[in-house]
């Protein structure tokens, strides 16, 4: 072999481009080469831990395939994993392992001295000492895991999903890497907790660390399959959408790939569309929009502006703190401050089982470690003043006799009291540290008619509810003096004087 060869079978990007050969989508025998998807997620993106959501047929399970297999090629003792949904699926990765290695340039295996050892629906070893394995990696040590339709897992195999997280991620070293990628299945399971955290982390800024994940959205507006040369007729509300995504993406977008989405759409109808090839995160997830009160708005002005913030706390203003009282159920504190039309979520406190007391001693805590300065009184909801049967006392009496200066805020409908919030959202800031306020933003909902599938419009009762009425006192406990700029206040009942 030529040097000039020697040289090009050095370059990883030259060999993915070059050395392994697939099916395609007619069933064709040929070389892969890269396309635009796969080179982002495989070549330009470096950091070791990935979450992909994509849209459908972008070819990303097999770039990883062969990338993982070249890894396993070129490198002596290189483990790599691949897991995929469901046998069938496992099975095809498999026969695609086996026509990758067979259709190999043999002249360059004997370079390399490489020699298959083992092959098995279980994956491959070769004689280097490297292993491409395929399935269930609990207990090994793995340089390399790549995860395909985790979401559908999740979805289909929350045990498999859980397994994975507590088994082979657990297998992959801090400084090896993890791939995973997905279209979506909607506002739950594993990928979307993920995805929803790793969103949250790169909002914050926040310096990203071996563990965390770095968020990959792959359109289809890459993807030169999505686009046909036969016209469609184009709407005014498609032209304005397309109008939308060109100014989001800061691109332009073709006539054949304008034509291609119209076919599509008219073809999957909306929901499957958003599904199958969102034009953006928000619309694989879009599920969740429209069965929560508060996440598309989150979404909109909170982290897509970048306002959660690290060290939001500011000394030189005063903490307000709203508490939810939960009779059996979580007892939640909000810490805020508020600067001009900014709304600053600086603190939360969160726990059950424990008397009034011990979250007395965290206000007092707070003050001692922090100096917050609470020169309002903590606002407290409507039913504080309610005597419990044991005691005789209510807990408005309690906080008092503890020496807390208390306001009651009045009785208001849920529904005015969720308004508001949606009102302030906008003027929020959020501090990075509020991890179970952020989801409770981002989860609060409806319930859902089982029968029907339709939203409600009442609030599920779950694990977020509590918090959630929390941030509802945080809005209504704001000073009447202080207006929403340029906007109508939704008005709540005026309270009757403090309690002190």
């Amino acid at each position: 072999m030529s040097k000039e060869f020697v040289k090009k079978i050095a370059s990883k990007e030259w060999r993915l481009n070059n050395l392994y050969t697939i099916l395609d989508k007619n069933s064709v025998k040929r070389i892969l080469k890269l396309n635009a998807a796969q080179k982002l997620a495989i070549l330009q993106i470096k950091h070791k831990k990935k979450l992909i959501l994509k849209t459908r047929q972008q070819g990303i399970s097999t770039g990883f395939l062969a990338d993982n297999l070249d890894s396993c090629i070129f490198q002596d003792n290189f483990q790599a994993g691949i897991q995929s949904y469901g046998l069938n699926e496992s099975n095809k990765l498999a026969k695609k392992a086996k026509l990758m290695w067979e259709e190999f340039d043999p002249d360059i295996k004997k370079l390399l001295g490489i020699s298959l050892v083992t092959n098995n629906n279980s994956g491959m070893s070769f004689s280097n000492g490297s292993i491409l394995r395929i399935g269930n990696f609990r207990g090994d040590t793995l340089n390399s895991l790549h995860v395909s339709e985790l979401a559908k897992i999740s979805a289909k195999y929350p045990e498999k999903a859980q397994e994975l997280k507590t088994g082979a991620f657990e297998a992959v070293g801090k400084d090896n890497a993890i791939t995973i990628e997905t279209t979506s299945e909607g506002p739950v399971g594993l990928f979307f907790e993920m995805w929803t955290k790793a969103m949250v982390h790169k909002a914050k800024k926040a310096p990203m660390g071996p563990f965390d994940y770095e968020p990959v959205f792959i359109s289809w507006l890459i993807d030169e399959d999505c686009r046909i040369n036969i016209p469609q007729e184009i709407t005014y509300e498609m032209e304005q959408y397309f109008l939308s995504l060109e100014l989001l993406w800061d691109t332009k977008l073709l006539t054949t790939q304008k034509w291609w989405y119209v076919s599509k759409y008219n073809s999957l109808g909306k929901e499957s569309m958003q599904k199958e090839y969102p034009s953006t995160p928000e619309e694989a997830f879009m599920a969740i929009r429209e069965g929560t009160y508060y996440a598309q708005l989150f979404m909109d002005h909170v982290l897509s502006k970048q306002r959660i913030i690290s060290n939001l706390y500011d000394p030189n203003l005063s903490v307000y703190v709203a508490m939810d009282l939960g009779m059996n159920d979580t007892m939640v504190m909000i810490f805020f401050q508020l600067y001009k039309d900014e709304l600053r979520l600086v603190d939360e406190y969160h726990n059950s089982g424990e008397p009034i007391h011990h979250y007395v001693s965290v206000l007092r805590s707070k003050t001692e470690i922090w100096g917050y300065k609470y020169e309002a009184p903590i606002a407290l909801p409507h039913d504080a003043r309610v005597r419990e049967l044991g005691s005789g006392r209510s807990r408005l009496e309690v906080f008092r006799q503890l020496g807390c200066n208390c306001k009651v805020l009045p009785k208001a409908d849920v529904h005015t009291g969720i308004a508001l919030v949606r009102e302030w959202i906008p003027f929020m800031y959020v501090d990075s540290s509020l991890d179970y306020i952020i989801k409770t933003f981002q989860n609060y909902s409806k319930q859902r008619n089982s029968s029907t599938g339709a939203w409600s419009n009442t609030p599920l009762h779950d694990e977020w509810s509590n918090p959630a009425d929390a941030i509802r006192y945080v809005v209504m406990s704001i000073p009447q003096a202080i207006r929403l700029p340029n906007r109508k206040r939704v008005e709540v009942p005026s309270v009757s004087g403090f309690d002190i």
